[in-house]
């Protein structure tokens, strides 16, 4: 699903924010990369929503699989 289609991403102030919240995007990947858990994540922003968070992931996977497969032929 490209971005500009996702029901679950705002753009507000110039950062991508979960709809519906004042929650940066960029938390949930902060989280991820300290090693917190989504339910960490959940726990701490229960007005973001496991189908919010799960479609930004699908986003990023499939923005990280286009990337690779352009990359792989540019070499």
């Amino acid at each position: 699903m490209p971005l500009a289609q996702s029901s679950s991403i705002k753009h507000q102030n110039g950062n991508l924010i979960f709809s519906d919240t004042d929650i940066a995007i960029s938390i949930l990947f902060n989280y991820l990369k300290a090693g917190r858990s989504l339910e960490d994540f959940l726990e701490d922003y229960p007005q973001v929503k496991i189908n919010q968070v799960n479609e930004v992931l699908e986003i990023a996977e499939e923005q990280l699989n286009t990337n690779f497969k352009i990359s792989q032929y540019s070499i």
